[in-house]
């Protein structure tokens, strides 16, 4: 039997950036089983690795429509990411 590794981001928790490296809070599970509890666990990146990161990212989500919570930089103009906002916050 293959055992299952999966990385998750924590709902809820946002990133930081401490001294010259940025914490992801993830969740980590290692287990064979369905029922095995996530790990919490912080996955660290030097910044230049989380910017290297976060461009490989928006190009393979290049094209694809964001979700209503997406970050401001995943709309392609101002007047889109102030809408999507507007639509969080229950204004439009």
């Amino acid at each position: 039997m293959t055992e299952r590794q999966e990385m998750t981001r924590r709902p809820g928790v946002p990133a930081r950036r401490v001294g010259d490296l940025i914490e992801v809070p993830v969740y980590v599970l290692l287990g064979e089983e369905d029922g095995d509890e996530p790990t919490e666990a912080v996955l660290l990146l030097p910044a230049a690795a989380a910017e290297v990161l976060h461009t490989q990212l928006c190009r393979l989500l290049d094209g694809e429509r964001p979700a209503a919570d997406a970050p401001v930089c995943r709309f392609a103009t101002p007047a889109a990411a102030l809408a999507a906002k507007a639509v969080r916050r229950g204004i439009a």
